[in-house]
């Protein structure tokens, strides 16, 4: 009887969850095309210190409280009430080579973040069901910039130099939800959803000056904007968890991620005193569908692998052009690209005994895709080679993420997990504790 009930309540949910996709198609207004996002990178780690050492090939194991996000149908394999928590710190790293103004040389900028990433409470219902309720950081992106000068007169007559500008950009997603998992034999299925809040600041500011540096007069400003606000949206994460025996699984996930519509940007042209009218732009945080496979050789031995397709043309959608270098060459929105692409994922764990406690060992490796928006006209579109130098004309570099971490659990009711992830565009390191309830 419960498993004929908890069937129709699965087949309204999945309703429900159909709906919600067909509402996320429908066109939304534009995003932001300032000089300032040219380099805006998202690199969506899954939550967790144990998923992160394993290189992000979580999808096919999803056997922690994270799989509320990761792959919600993993949440079958707990076995009991728990509560975990997670802490991380982000280091983001942006470079600007001497054509997009950092300096003789180019120039590095760093920018941290430190948070309470994730925490989940996991309640099993009988042997088949589970339900869960979650908070994740999606996004917490910090980006601080300042540029020197360009002289682009290389690039035609109507072109003269680049002015520095200085750009601040803080960017944070939070998602609040639930989840349920129901087994059905080897294959499990679940669903998560819920709302998300946008918080984004930014401050985009050019001088007539040679070179930016700090503390320098104010009265050289000619150009001010902001960007930002507050906004609420949702998100719908659906999975599918199949075991092949006792050693091997295959997993599946599609992530609806949100759309934050009627933020507000606006400028000031310092030189002729004139302020622009506000406007109001999107912020769609791009979707995904991954899929991986996990195996077990050996009893203490795992081996993960998974592959995600980011949807990062959706970052490209009507964009709002506003900023152009030659006033003769508008562009046009279409003109600014983003290409999906896939990270991949693979990761190792060995476990061992040590003094009766279990001391899992683990490491990994990502190979991710670059998510920047770049400026390609489509044919017959005439070409600005000002902003071929800014934004550039093709998707930037894969960055590939080493990871490694170790965890332990302790009197069989704590769970320690650290992990570290060092990559070319940035670097992590989190840890994240689970306490079980009823377990002896």
């Amino acid at each position: 009887m419960m498993r004929e009930s908890g069937i129709r309540w699965l087949r309204r949910l999945t309703s429900l969850l159909v709906g919600l996709l067909l509402l996320q198609v429908e066109p939304g207004a534009a995003q932001i095309s300032a000089e300032n996002f040219a380099k805006l990178g998202f690199n969506f780690s899954p939550p967790g210190a144990r998923s992160t050492a394993l290189g992000g090939a979580f999808i096919p194991l999803a056997d922690d409280a994270t799989a509320a996000e990761t792959n919600p149908a993993g949440l079958t394999v707990l076995l009991y009430p728990q509560i975990s928590f997670e802490f991380k710190g982000v280091e983001y790293i942006r470079e600007l080579d001497a054509e997009t103004g950092g300096g003789v040389e180019g120039k590095e900028f760093t920018d941290k973040v430190a948070l309470p990433s994730f925490a989940s409470l996991v309640l099993p219902l009988g042997s088949a069901l589970r339900l869960a309720a979650f908070r994740h950081e999606l996004v917490n992106y910090r980006n601080t910039v300042w540029t020197a000068g360009v002289d682009i007169s290389g690039l035609g007559p109507d072109y003269g130099y680049l002015f520095p500008y200085t750009s601040e950009l803080d960017l944070r997603v939070q998602n609040y939800g639930g989840a349920f998992a129901l087994k059905m034999g080897p294959l499990s299925i679940g669903a998560a959803g819920g709302g998300s809040i946008l918080d984004m600041d930014v401050d985009f500011t050019r001088y007539s000056v040679p070179r930016y540096e700090r503390g320098f007069q104010a009265n050289r400003l000619i150009m001010d904007s902001e960007d930002g606000g507050h906004g609420t949206g949702y998100f719908v994460n659906g999975g599918v968890l199949l075991r092949l025996g006792e050693r091997a699984s295959l997993g599946a996930v599609y992530r609806l991620r949100p759309k934050f519509e009627d933020l507000t940007f606006s400028f000031v042209d310092v030189d002729s005193v004139t302020e622009g009218e506000p406007d109001t732009v999107t912020v769609k945080i791009p979707d995904a569908i991954g899929a991986g496979l996990s195996f077990r050789p050996h009893n203490l031995v795992t081996f993960s692998f998974a592959g995600v397709l980011n949807k990062y043309s959706q970052l490209a959608e009507n964009m709002n052009v506003a900023y152009y270098c030659n006033a003769d060459i508008q562009p046009d929105p279409s003109d600014f690209k983003a290409d999906d692409d896939f990270d991949l994922h693979a990761g190792m764990e060995v476990v061992l005994l040590m003094g009766g406690a279990p001391v899992g060992l683990r490491g990994g490796v990502a190979r991710i895709a670059p998510s920047n928006t770049y400026y390609k006209p489509d044919a017959g579109n005439p070409t600005d080679p000002c902003l071929q130098q800014i934004w550039g004309t093709e998707p930037g570099d894969y960055d590939t993420q080493i990871t490694a971490g170790l965890g332990t659990v302790l009197f069989r009711r704590l769970q320690f997990d650290v992990a570290a992830l060092a990559g070319n565009d940035r670097r992590e390191v989190i840890a994240s504790v689970v306490f079980f309830f009823g377990r002896q």
